[in-house]
């Protein structure tokens, strides 16, 4: 069953996923797909990465939730996402970071702009 029917909370969701990546426990592995399927939905899976994003406190799990939900939000629904990701990178620097570990190639769905953000927060501040 998902875990999206049985009202678990979106804090539950963040923390079972962390709990997932920390341990790789079969226990957890509910949160992962309930971060899945939260992501077919693009203000609901972008809701769930920012949180995920915000709750990383080392580069490991950053770059865990950058390949994972981030990435797939962005292949999925391009420019769309990536604006929402922009949006949230204004108060919160982490964002831009995991945006940094999603692996991108020039066929994929939102390469260009997600190619744009890159440059553009990789040139020094004058």
């Amino acid at each position: 069953m998902l875990a999206l029917e049985h009202n678990v909370t979106i804090e539950e969701i963040v923390t079972g996923y962390y709990e997932y990546w920390q341990h790789r426990s079969d226990d957890c592995f509910w949160a992962v797909e309930a971060v899945s399927e939260l992501c077919c939905d693009l203000a609901k899976g972008t809701d769930v990465a920012l949180r995920l994003i915000a709750t990383a406190e080392d580069n490991a799990y950053l770059a865990y939730v950058a390949a994972g939900p981030v990435e797939d939000l962005i292949k999925e629904y391009g420019g769309a996402a990536l604006t929402l990701f922009e949006e949230a990178a204004e108060t919160s620097p982490r964002v831009i970071e995991a945006l940094a570990g999603v692996w991108l190639g020039p066929s994929d769905n939102g390469y260009g702009e997600w190619h744009r953000i890159m440059q553009m927060h990789s040139r020094p501040k004058q």
